[in-house]
Parts: C-alpha cells; structure tokens; sequence
C-alpha cells in the first residue's frame, strides 16, 4: 500500500471517528476551519455579552414567547402570554421523557398557540428562541407529501453507529 493510499485511509477513519463525538470549542475562524476540515460535529462557545431588554408588543397584541429544553434526566416546554406592557396574562409548562429538542420547542409553540385560543387572544406575536420549527416547516410538508406515495410505510429509530454509511454519505457534503 502507498504512503498516499495509507493516509488517505487514515483521514477518512479519522473523520469517521469524529463524526461520532461531540466537540465543544471558542468559536473563532481557526476552530471553525478546524472543525469543518475534519468534519466534525461541534458546538462553538463565545464570551461575548450583548445587553438585551425583552421586546414589547405592538398596541392590541398579545406576545406567546415559548421554549423547549432537554437534559439527560428529561425535558420540559413552556410559554408565556404578556400583554403590551408586559403583564403576564397566562403561564404554561409541560414535561416529558427526552425525545429531541426540536419537538419540545415545538411543543412549546403548541402550547402557547392552546393557552393564547383559550384566553381569546386575537392578535398575537409569537416569540422562539429556537428558529428549528420555522426552518424545518417546508421539509416537514414535503416528507408527508413523499409519505402519501407509498403503500406501507415505517420510521424507525437506528443507533448512529449501525447508520454510519449514511452519515458518511451526509458528512462529505460538507465543505
């Protein structure tokens, strides 16, 4: 085997492996070339602060600001309706067992939109910390579109490591 054919062999392993562990780093451009150069999955930290005062909303809207969240013992979503001067009109919260964070955001959207219908809100002003239900709303259409063209159809849950040909097949799209 030759040299090249050797450590192409070992970049490829490599990125294999590190496809597969989490990599907390700064966020700066070096650690982001870093990253993307081995194709890894990383969560950027950053130290810089910004001041920010929650927004009001306009005169007759009712503001819904709603989230998810997700620990290893469990996860939670809630939302709350201010009216615009920022009382509180109504609080909701629910838990469940660990799923994905997209669905407990999601879940927190649901239960704000609930509580707002219940207390006869008419104009409301949405709020999310979390931009996923609003980006992946189109691919969520177009999966059910794609659903309805089969005659059976199962989803089922596969560990990532019996998935990893097509998380290599997704990772080399990656520049």
């Amino acid at each position: 085997m030759s040299a090249e054919c050797l450590y192409q062999r070992i970049v490829a392993e490599v990125r294999l492996r590190m496809a597969s562990i989490n990599i907390t780093m700064e966020d700066n451009n070096e650690n982001r070339a870093l990253s993307a150069s081995w194709r890894g999955s990383t969560v950027f930290t950053s130290t810089n602060q910004l001041a920010l005062a929650w927004p009001k909303p306009d005169n007759g809207e009712v503001a819904v600001n709603t989230d998810g969240s997700s620990r290893e013992d469990g996860a939670g979503f809630g939302a709350i309706l201010r009216d615009e001067n920022g009382s509180p009109i109504g609080a909701v919260k629910g838990g469940s067992t660990l799923i994905a964070i997209t669905l407990h955001e999601m879940q927190g959207v649901e239960a704000g939109l609930k509580l707002a219908r219940i207390k006869g809100c008419i104009n409301i002003s949405l709020r999310s910390d979390s931009k996923t239900p609003w980006t992946s709303h189109h691919t969520w259409e177009s999966i059910r579109r794609e659903r309805a063209n089969f005659q059976g159809f199962k989803a089922i849950h596969t560990f990532r490591e019996t998935n990893r040909a097509a998380d290599l097949l997704a990772n080399s799209t990656i520049y």
